[in-house]
């Protein structure tokens, strides 16, 4: 367990110069201090939805979780603004019935932000206290998650390789900076359009989890809106993955391919809205109360029911369902490239590639419904699909973040508290670790975990699912990607990497 700090800021220096008790701190400590600024970096590295839903570079900064470790965490938030080390919106909404609230947002200012980040040691007593307060966190996942979290924590043998880690963010990095082309892209989180992601940014959210990776600490919460579980492993650079071992062995992840057009699959069995049915496998109210109570404030499940029989046997149902799943009838394209397909035939535009369309997929199945905005793939994905359409629409109605919070409790329902603990009720020695839609194992143990997976959602689903089995490897990391397109400024630096 290590402190973050932008590179150049010294605490030592900062608190002789501005002295704490002229700020309302009469016992100021250092650890509580660096554990209030690491947050600023380690709260959007280690969850990926709240890196990517920030404003404005600002960190959404829980009071109920600071205060777990730092009571007066408020007097240390204000002493640092004050002396002009970090900035805060002040903007702060309480969670209510009717609306999602909002915790107030931090940032470094501009002296410190763009500054590298540098590890710095708590003392040995900050380290314990910061350990029982794990313990304590760990304690409470251990009813729903042991099966999952006893690889995690108190003895985490999970290991990467630092140095190729940080070789591989600088050349990132500074491929990036010479060229935008290699700048990832986010959706904005108010008006929905693509924005950069931050190069800099991204590099210290990767170095933190490297350096979390490095001391063993991976940390684990589980989302309270839709039971997604959060670890450094679900937040780290996927190309990073390829460094990470178990017990010095390779690791092999099993990944549901498409998992969200497949899971959507479910809404459209009758068995998930009918409570009554003595068979169900797995049902709307079981799933995500919250999101169920939602629904019925917009319409009723029997109206849901009769929709239903309108389509099971309508033509582009089952040819949905045939692309989404593995049917061994059927041995054509999957849904992406069968929709890029005929895409110039029936919307009259250029060739849409596999790559477009599964990002356009994704404003299918969560942006809003209004026409406003509407992008080729949804007109597509409306002409190829007219029965499937009208039931995300109206799950989407009032609400369209309400679909993809549905299919994503499904996820975590499925994936975390039905196929992981079969898997562990049958060997209780076999490494699970998971990342959201997909499962990571050794190899020795990576065919039996495929095995139950495709059980497990054939049988919940009701269709076989598509799986992807991937090895991960140090050298499956891109750094060719970054070579070959960044900018000639930077060719040397890269090909000095390269070889090293």
């Amino acid at each position: 367990m290590k402190a973050l700090l932008p590179e150049g800021f010294d605490l030592t220096k900062h608190i002789a110069q501005y002295l704490p008790h002229m700020y309302g701190i009469t016992k100021f400590k250092p650890d509580y201090a660096l554990y209030i600024l690491t947050q600023i970096t380690l709260v959007p590295a280690r969850n990926k939805s709240i890196a990517d839903e920030m404003k404005d570079g600002l960190t959404p900064l829980s009071s109920r979780l600071l205060q777990k470790v730092v009571r007066d965490y408020n007097k240390y938030l204000s002493y640092f603004v004050k002396t002009g080390v970090i900035y805060t919106n002040k903007m702060f909404k309480p969670s209510s019935v009717e609306s999602k609230g909002y915790s107030r947002g931090y940032r470094f200012t501009d002296t410190y932000k763009t500054t590298d980040v540098i590890v710095v040691d708590y003392t040995k007593e900050f380290v314990r206290h910061l350990r029982k307060k794990r313990k304590e966190d760990f304690a409470q996942l251990k009813e729903d998650y042991g099966h999952l979290t006893k690889w995690l924590w108190p003895d985490c043998r999970l290991r990467i390789d630092g140095q190729a880690a940080m070789d591989f963010l600088n050349v990132r990095r500074q491929a990036q900076q010479g060229n935008p082309a290699l700048v990832e892209k986010k959706i904005h989180p108010v008006f929905g359009h693509e924005i950069p992601k931050d190069p800099e940014v991204q590099y210290k959210h990767a170095k933190a989890n490297v350096d979390c990776l490095l001391s063993g600490d991976l940390g684990c919460t589980v989302d309270s809106k839709v039971g997604r579980m959060h670890t450094v492993l679900t937040n780290i650079k996927s190309d990073l993955r390829n460094l990470i071992t178990f017990d010095g062995k390779l690791l092999v992840n099993i990944d549901i391919k498409n998992s969200q057009p497949y899971l959507s699959t479910l809404l459209f069995n009758p068995s998930f809205w009918d409570l009554q049915l003595a068979k169900n496998k797995i049902k709307i109210n079981t799933i995500n109360k919250e999101i169920y109570e939602e629904i019925k404030q917009i319409t009723n499940t029997t109206l849901i029911l009769v929709k239903l029989k309108q389509v099971l046997d309508n033509q582009d149902f089952v040819l949905y369902c045939e692309l989404v799943g593995a049917k061994k009838s059927r041995n054509g394209p999957d849904l992406y490239t069968f929709m890029g397909d005929r895409s110039a035939k029936v919307m009259r535009v250029n060739f849409l590639d596999r790559a477009e369309v599964k990002k356009g997929m994704f404003e299918v199945l969560f942006s809003k419904n209004s026409n406003y905005g509407r992008t080729k793939v949804k007109r597509l994905f409306k002409e190829l699909f007219p029965s499937i359409n009208p039931l995300f629409e109206l799950l989407k109605e009032g609400d369209h973040s309400r679909l993809s919070r549905l299919l994503q409790s499904i996820e975590s329902y499925i994936v975390l508290k039905v196929i992981t603990k079969s898997i562990h009720r049958m060997n209780k020695n076999i490494p699970l670790f998971t990342i959201h839609d997909s499962i990571t194992t050794t190899a020795e143990h990576a065919e039996t975990v495929r095995v139950i997976m495709e059980k497990e959602l054939t049988r919940l689903v009701g269709l076989p699912p598509k799986l992807k089995v991937e090895t991960w490897h140090p050298d499956s990391l891109s750094w060719v990607k970054y070579q070959n397109r960044s900018s000639a400024g930077e060719s040397h630096f890269i090909d000095e990497q390269l070889a090293a």
